[in-house]
């Protein structure tokens, strides 16, 4: 039994399982901003346009069904909002950083590209490491 607990307790802590419970926690209080936004700002500037204080309780019947059409609207307006956040926030930034590491940063000044394989040699070298081209440098 006391086996089970330890591998339990080695899953629980692998960097994965750590990764997507913060991912977990980042997102429900992202959401939570976002909720208190649309329901704060956006909602009240729409619903004057409306004419309902609330988008929640713009409705319509038909037959004696009501449909909430407010929620629903309220619901994409949630949606686009994080949608729109998300890509400003966390995945343009992320490729930003991510293509900065790609390239290497600043490029060393003593090195260069060989003109066969484009990989970096020294400047001070006649042929290049990687495909023993000949280099007139």
């Amino acid at each position: 039994m006391n086996r089970y607990i330890q591998e339990a307790k080695g899953f629980a802590l692998q960097g994965i399982v750590l990764e997507v419970t913060v991912a977990f926690i980042v997102a429900s209080a992202f959401l939570a901003i976002i909720r208190a936004t649309i329901d704060d700002i956006f909602a009240p500037i729409i619903s004057m346009i409306f004419g309902e204080f609330s988008l929640s309780s713009m409705d319509f019947d038909i037959n004696d069904s009501v449909f909430f059409y407010g929620d629903w609207i309220e619901s994409i307006i949630i949606f686009a909002a994080i949608l729109a956040a998300t890509a400003l926030f966390i995945v343009g930034p992320a490729k930003r950083l991510r293509s900065e590491a790609a390239s290497g940063g600043s490029p060393d000044p003593d090195m260069r590209l060989c003109p066969e394989c484009l990989s970096a040699i020294p400047t001070a070298a006649r042929r290049c490491r990687y495909c023993t081209a000949q280099s007139t440098a």
